[in-house]
C-alpha cells in the first residue's frame, strides 16, 4: 500500500457545495503560489466540478422525492 507523501496537503471533507468551493479556492491559491502545477490544478478542478455537480443532482433528487411524497 502506498503512503501519502508528508508534503501532500490533506483535503477536507467534500460533503457539501460549500466544502467543494472552499477546496477549489485552496487549489486556486496553491496554483497561484506555484505550489501546484497548472496542469495538475486543472485536472483537480475538473474533479471538483464533477463532485459539486453530483452534490447538486443529489440535492435536486432529494427535493423531488420530498415533493412527490407530499402528493
Amino acid at each position: 500500500m502506498s503512503e501519502i507523501a508528508p508534503s501532500t496537503p490533506r483535503v477536507g471533507r467534500l460533503d457539501t457545495p460549500a466544502d467543494v468551493r472552499r477546496e477549489a479556492a485552496r487549489l486556486y491559491r496553491a496554483a497561484r503560489r506555484g505550489d501546484v502545477e497548472a496542469a495538475d490544478a486543472s485536472k483537480l478542478a475538473t474533479v471538483l466540478t464533477l463532485i459539486i455537480r453530483s452534490l447538486e443532482v443529489h440535492e435536486v433528487e432529494s427535493r423531488l422525492r420530498a415533493l412527490e411524497s407530499q402528493s
